[in-house]
């Protein structure tokens, strides 16, 4: 079976499906810099102290950048974990994709 990855595992490999992510979040992100909604959720990791955010603009726009930001981070992290388990023999691509987490954590 060496060779062969399950679907999720070849999916989280995928550049594009990693690539639609970061587009999303960097989209996301340039809204709520235009929009001035962020700061829109005063706490973490609810906002309001909820899980739902309150109606307002500010606050539903901030709090979809976090959840896209949570979305990256997830694929990120499942990715370079299935990259160092087997599922990439590349060891540039394994470093590149921890390098990335890291930086991820750092920001």
């Amino acid at each position: 079976m060496e060779g062969q990855c399950h679907r999720l595992g070849c999916l989280l490999m995928k550049p594009d499906c990693r690539t639609a992510d970061v587009y999303s979040l960097i989209l996301v992100g340039g809204i709520a810099r235009v929009t001035g909604a962020g700061g829109g959720c005063p706490d973490w990791p609810t906002c309001f102290g909820g899980f739902a955010p309150p109606e307002a603009s500010n606050a539903l726009i901030d709090y979809a950048h976090r959840l896209a930001a949570l979305s990256s981070a997830l694929l990120l992290a499942a990715g370079t974990v299935i990259a160092w388990r087997g599922g990439s023999r590349s060891s540039g691509l394994r470093l590149a994709l921890t390098a990335a987490l890291g930086l991820m954590a750092l920001q």
